[in-house]
Order: structure tokens, then sequence, then C-alpha cells
């Protein structure tokens, strides 16, 4: 995609952040990620996918105490449990996927 921006402006230049950030909202781009796991770390408060805030997934214990599972993002499917998911790799695809355009792959 970079060469045919290039095409038109050689001093073009595009991240892949903030292509990932363009490219959710777009009907014609389903984002495909591949994530791994990794163990400690601080908790995350941005997404890494496309950097809006993440929501604590919660549930009602028996005793009728509160439990935080995970986080899910505000924005796009990305959802992590507490052993944190991180995205590693990431493919663009033509068609439309479910919300926000991001499917999550193994």
């Amino acid at each position: 995609m970079l060469p045919l921006l290039r095409d038109e402006d050689a001093a073009f230049a595009l991240g892949g952040g903030r292509m990932r950030r363009l490219l959710l909202d777009s009907p014609a781009v389903r984002l495909e990620v591949r994530y791994a796991k990794r163990p400690g770390g601080a908790p995350l408060e941005r997404c890494p996918v496309c950097g809006s805030p993440l929501v604590p997934i919660r549930n009602r214990t028996l005793f009728d105490g509160v439990v935080t599972l995970g986080f899910r993002c505000t924005r796009c499917a990305y959802w992590t449990h507490l052993e944190r998911r991180v995205p590693v790799r990431y493919r663009f695809l033509r068609g439309r996927a479910g919300r926000s355009g991001v499917t999550s792959a193994r």
C-alpha cells in the first residue's frame, strides 16, 4: 500500500499504528490480527491495536462479589485475559468483518 501512496508523493510516510487506526473504520478492509500470550507486566490502559480505552470484563461471584476477568476495547474487537494477549502480526484483507473490521486469527 505504501508504494502506491509514494507514487503520488515521494515524501509520504505512514506508520503502522496510524494505518491500523485509519483502516479500522473502512468498510473495504478487514484487519486480521494474530496474538501471543505474554505473562506479567503492568495492566494495559489502551488498546494495542487501535489505541482506544479498555474497559474491564467483569463477572459476579456466588457471594455477590465482583471479579475482573480481563479487558476489552471500546472500539475494535480486541480483548485480553489478565494474562496479556498482545498483537504480533497484522494482516490487511479486502472485505468486511465483524465489529470495526477486526478478526482474530490463531
